[in-house]
C-alpha cells in the first residue's frame, strides 16, 4: 500500500512541476506544433539508435557471463526498461523489468545478469559524465564560471573509475581467499556480493567495446538535445549544450517523479540560463519525446507478455521473437 501511495505521490509531484513551469511560462509547447517531417525522421532515428547502441552493449556483457541472448530480445527488453523507466520513477525501475525479462534466458546465472545490467549503467553514467567534462574544459575559457563543476566533476569521474578498477582488482587477486583481510564484517559481506556479481570476468574486448558504444550512445543523445534546442531558440551551441546535457540529464535520473518528468525540464532550463540561453525545459521536453519513443514497442511487448503470465501464472516472461524457447517454473 505504501509503495502505491508512494508512486502516486511521485506522479502528483510531477505533474504540479510540470504545472508550475508552464504557469511561470518557462515551459511553452508551441514549439513542438512547429515541427516539421523532416525534424521528427532525424530525431526519431536519434532516439531510436540510442536503444539500439544500448542493445549490443548490454548483449556483450551479458555473453561475457554465459547468457547468450539475441540482439532482437535484447532491443526488445531495453524497450521494455525506457516503458517502466517513463511511467515509473527512477531509472532503476527499468533495469529492475529488464532484469526481470534477462533471468529467464539465465535461469542459474540471475547474479550475473544483475552484474551485467549493473555495469551497464555504470558504463553510461562515466561516459556521460566525462563527455560532459571533455565539453566543459571546451567552453571554460568563455564561461569561466563553470570551472568549479568541471573540478568537482572530475574528481566524482576519478573516484568512481578508482573504485571500480580497485574492487576488480581486489576481487581476482583474493578469489580464492573468501577470509583475507577480514576487518570487518559489513566489508566482507559487500565483497562477497560484488563476487556473485562476477565484475572480473569481463574480458578487456567487451570493456572496450562497452565503453565505445557508451560514448557513442551519449554523443547521439547530445545530438538530439541541441537539435531540439534549436527547434525552442535556446540560442547555444553543440558545446555548450554538450556541457550542459550531462548534469541535466543526471538530474533527470533523480526518482521525484515518474520518469524525471518536470525534474529534467526544470534542470535544463537552469542550467541554459547559466550558460546565457533560453527555453532549456522546452528543449528538453521534446528530447524526452524521441528518446522515449522505442518506449511504444516496449510498452506493447510488456502488454504482450504479461498477459501470457496471466494465462500462465508462475511462468517466466516472455513468448515474443528472440525469447527463450520454453518458459521455465520459479
Amino acid at each position: 500500500m505504501r509503495s502505491w501511495l508512494g508512486i502516486g505521490a511521485r506522479y502528483a509531484f510531477g505533474a504540479l512541476l510540470v504545472w508550475w513551469l508552464v504557469h511561470t511560462q518557462v515551459l511553452d509547447f508551441a514549439p513542438l506544433a512547429t515541427m516539421s517531417a523532416l525534424f521528427i525522421t532525424q530525431a526519431v532515428a536519434l532516439g531510436v539508435s540510442v536503444t539500439a547502441l544500448s542493445s549490443w552493449r548490454i548483449q556483450y556483457l551479458l555473453g561475457d557471463q554465459g547468457v547468450r541472448v539475441g540482439y532482437g530480445r535484447c532491443f526488445v527488453v531495453n524497450c521494455v526498461g525506457l516503458f517502466y523507466s517513463l511511467f515509473l520513477p527512477g531509472g532503476i525501475s527499468g533495469d529492475a523489468a529488464r532484469a526481470w525479462y534477462f533471468f529467464a534466458d539465465g535461469r542459474e546465472k540471475r547474479m550475473a545478469v544483475v552484474g551485467a545490467l549493473l555495469l551497464d549503467r555504470f558504463l553510461g553514467l562515466i561516459t556521460l559524465v566525462g563527455l560532459g567534462i571533455a565539453s566543459g574544459f571546451l567552453l571554460a575559457s568563455v564561461v569561466p564560471r563553470i570551472v568549479p563543476w568541471l573540478v568537482w566533476s572530475s574528481v566524482v569521474l576519478a573516484a568512481m573509475l578508482a573504485g571500480l578498477l580497485v574492487s576488480i582488482r581486489y576481487e581476482i587477486e583474493h578469489r580464492e581467499t573468501p577470509g583475507a583481510h577480514r576487518v570487518l564484517r559489513m566489508w566482507e559481506a559487500a565483497r562477497g556480493a560484488f563476487a556473485r556479481l562476477r565484475m572480473s570476468d569481463y574480458s578487456t574486448r567487451t570493456l572496450v567495446l562497452s565503453v565505445v558504444l557508451s560514448a557513442l550512445m551519449n554523443v547521439l543523445m547530445i545530438v538530439l538535445i541541441d537539435i531540439c534546442s534549436v527547434l525552442n531558440d535556446a540560442h547555444l551551441g553543440l558545446v555548450q549544450v554538450s556541457a550542459a546535457a550531462p548534469l541535466g540529464l543526471l538530474t533527470n535520473a533523480v526518482p521525484l517523479s515518474p520518469g524525471g518528468l518536470g525534474v529534467g525540464e526544470k534542470s535544463f532550463d537552469v542550467l541554459y540560463r547559466a550558460l546565457g540561453g533560453a527555453n532549456g525545459a522546452g528543449s528538453f521536453l521534446a528530447t524526452r519525446i524521441f528518446l522515449y519513443c522505442p518506449a511504444v514497442l516496449g510498452g506493447l511487448a510488456a502488454a504482450w507478455s504479461l498477459l501470457a503470465v496471466r494465462k500462465k501464472p508462475g511462468a517466466t516472461p516472455p513468448p515474443w521473437p528472440g525469447a527463450p524457447g520454453k518458459a521455465s517454473e520459479d
